[in-house]
């Protein structure tokens, strides 16, 4: 029996293994921390997934834009409104524009 992997399934392996450091050492602190990653993360995937990058590319593109673009978007409006609310805003937003983007 050959185990195929391929590179989405590997950066699935790897995010596993990140959630289970993260839950082991700093336990749900820890676990919570992992899933803002996650939050920060995935619409700005989705949206370089509408380019022809690889999967690689796309990860580690995903992870700079993510940290310095979500963060702007959330500062002004969280302090003008609740914080919370915001970062829920955002997301929904730059995933909205992941799947029109998609759509195109």
């Amino acid at each position: 029996m050959k185990l195929a992997l391929n590179e989405k399934t590997t950066i699935g392996i790897v995010a596993i293994l990140f959630a289970l450091f993260g839950l082991i050492f700093f336990g749900m602190s820890g676990s919570l921390t992992f899933l803002g990653w996650i939050i920060i993360i995935i619409p700005f995937y989705f949206i370089l997934d509408t380019f022809n990058l690889s999967q690689g590319e796309k990860a580690i593109y995903s992870i700079f834009i993510g940290l310095a673009l979500f963060p702007a978007l959330t500062y002004w409006p969280g302090r003008l409104f609740s914080f919370r609310m915001v970062v829920v805003i955002v997301f929904a937003a730059l995933s909205a524009l992941a799947y029109f983007l998609r759509k195109k």
